[in-house]
């Protein structure tokens, strides 16, 4: 029975997952969402207006693979076409300047291309600007070559790597998001496809755990036995957590190691010292709702994390990652501090994890009174937290500040 409602719960977390990540394969035409369009065989264009205006840009980056699967996800392009000049490979683009910039298109080209190197089929030269000479289409099996064969070898070693890193730098601008694993795979480092792991595996865990937490409660409602079945389990996740700590300190993920330690020891201190420990607390509604609460948070959390390593986290899912803490901290530390304020008479009675006078090392520790110092910096302590990811989320999620021209 266990074996079973592990799986299943399991299932359910890797499919939400998954689901998460199919999303971003919406995209937005002329302010409508729709499903992706079937890429064409031959200078595919995008939606027509009559009333709109178009530019045309020819823009070389040795092979002209590359530059067509990059530049037909780009909001704005309306029509891609590769051929050459008589001596490069180019793609000619025509794209609507008031979705996306010409200076916008170089951007994304001086980060796909190495502009050290002329066509990249030759030696050690430079990019050259220079007005267009006659253009010739390329044959019909070159038009969008990379969604024709994703699976080629030279697509998967050379063009997927370029399109992960268009995805990770540009998302915003795109409109389109083909979830292909070989682009996936071939284009994140070892250190991503860790990471990408770890945060898929938490993602399930905590999944699991919410569903150990409703469903027990819906079949009991006991807070007593809801402790009894998630916290261990609970416990397992929160522990495994750790190793965020030794991301953080060997470079893995762009934090602070004390920040992960903190925030990893604050968790653990009021589960595995308090919750899982001092009987008395067991009964209350506290220990349940701080459960409920951390699973939720992280079930949208890891996810976020897990698609943003590979580029395919929905929109969506960024905005819930930004404001589902907004109510959820809050409920979370009141529950970890009423937790700690109703096991003091029992760590005083008893005095649990204290070192009491007189002993042979001649020094004490009286628990009770480290529980009432941590009640008192906690509140100062969340709120550094707290703040931070207000911020955090103001430049996530805040509308861009334009320029002001004098």
């Amino acid at each position: 029975m266990v074996e079973n409602r592990l799986a299943t719960a399991v299932t359910l977390g890797l499919c939400y997952l998954m689901l998460c990540a199919c999303s971003a394969q919406d995209v937005v035409l002329n302010g409508q969402v729709s499903s992706a369009p079937t890429p064409s065989h031959v200078c595919a264009s995008g939606p027509s207006d009559s009333a709109m205006t178009s530019d045309v840009a020819t823009i070389g980056g040795g092979c002209f693979w590359c530059l067509d699967a990059c530049y037909r996800q780009m909001r704005g392009v309306l029509k891609i076409c590769t051929g050459t000049t008589g001596h490069a490979e180019v793609v000619q683009i025509t794209y609507d300047p008031s979705v996306v910039s010409y200076m916008e298109l170089l951007e994304v080209f001086f980060t796909i291309h190495d502009p050290t190197t002329k066509d990249r089929l030759t030696g050690p030269l430079v990019t050259e600007l220079s007005p267009i000479p006659t253009y010739y289409p390329a044959e019909k099996y070159h038009q969008d070559y990379y969604n024709q064969n994703p699976n080629q070898g030279y697509c998967m070693m050379v063009v997927a790597p370029k399109i992960s890193k268009l995805r990770s730098k540009f998302m915003s601008k795109l409109i389109s998001f083909s979830f292909s694993w070989p682009t996936l795979v071939m284009g994140l480092s070892a250190g991503k496809l860790y990471l990408f792991a770890y945060n898929a595996f938490q993602s399930a865990g905590w999944a699991f755990c919410l569903h150990q937490i409703i469903s027990t409660y819906l079949a009991s409602s006991d807070f007593q036995t809801v402790n009894d079945v998630a916290g261990q389990t609970t416990g397992l996740f929160q522990a495994i957590s750790l190793l965020e700590v030794v991301h953080a300190a060997t470079g893995l993920v762009p934090s602070s190691p004390v920040s992960a330690f903190t925030q990893w020891i604050g968790r653990s201190h009021a589960l595995f010292c308090i919750l899982l420990s001092v009987s008395s607390v067991q009964s209350t509604v506290f220990g349940p709702l701080m459960l409920f609460v951390w699973a939720v948070a992280e079930v949208v959390r890891y996810p976020w994390y897990a698609l943003t390593c590979i580029g395919q986290c929905p929109t969506w899912l960024t905005w819930l990652r930004y404001t589902a803490f907004i109510p959820l901290y809050p409920v979370g530390v009141v529950c970890e501090m009423a937790l700690l304020v109703l096991a003091l008479p029992t760590l005083e009675a008893d005095g649990r994890w204290s070192l009491r006078m007189p002993n042979n090392m001649n020094w004490g520790f009286e628990y009770s009174v480290f529980i009432k110092v941590v009640l008192a910096i906690y509140p100062f302590m969340w709120w550094n937290l707290y703040s931070t990811l207000l911020t955090q989320r103001k430049k996530r999620l805040g509308a861009p500040v334009e320029k002001k021209t004098a």
